[in-house]
């Protein structure tokens, strides 16, 4: 937006800036939302179809991109593991083998983001509907980077559409419980001060 724009340009204290914008439609990616009477079972089926294709499953906590990728290997297609849970040398393991074809999938938390820029990703699955539509569209754009036919596909349950509403309240809470959750911490920190001092007079 003009806004972030101009605070990039503030905050790095850009001289005679020069903007180049693009357009962020990408044409040879085709979308979907899939609603599922079980979506661990439509994607095991689905990566079934493709297992010769490279692709990305995102979940949105690490016990079930555990499940999933036991799932996964259990119907034997190679897939890794990626959260922020583990440690550095695990984490490059698991994004050499992805990178050099050796695995074909990788189960991800949202920890698998940036410096991620592999070209023939045919599909990314959303095995959870992410939060906003910025973090869909990132995560989505990894997949046909080489510009060839790639799929971008959200499995939903009914369930979901609850679950993910209470994840928004609390990610970004009404004003009026805001400020009900602020003011208690800053009046006992008030009474607490006002107490110390008495006791130091």
């Amino acid at each position: 937006t003009k806004l972030v724009k101009q605070e990039i340009i503030e905050l790095l204290r850009l001289r005679n800036t020069k903007i180049f914008s693009g357009n962020s439609f990408r044409p040879n990616i085709q979308y979907r939302v899939l609603k599922s009477k079980n979506k661990s079972l439509d994607i095991l089926k689905y990566c079934e179809e493709s297992s010769d294709e490279t692709g990305i499953i995102y979940c949105s906590t690490r016990k079930k991109v555990k499940e999933l990728t036991r799932k996964l290997r259990a119907i034997n297609i190679s897939a890794g593991f990626y959260h922020g849970g583990l440690n550095s040398t695990d984490r490059e393991f698991m994004l050499d083998s992805w990178m050099s074809g050796n695995l074909k999938i990788m189960v991800a938390t949202n920890a698998f983001g940036m410096g991620v820029d592999k070209s023939d990703v045919r599909f990314v699955i959303h095995h959870d509907m992410p939060t906003s539509i910025e973090e869909y569209y990132q995560e989505a754009g990894r997949a046909g980077r080489d510009g060839n036919s790639a799929h971008a596909i959200i499995f939903w349950e009914e369930q979901d559409l609850s679950s993910n509403r209470d994840a928004i309240f609390k990610k970004f809470p009404e004003p009026l419980v805001l400020k009900k959750n602020i003011h208690f911490p800053l009046q006992l920190f008030a009474y607490c001060f006002r107490f110390r001092r008495r006791r130091n007079l």
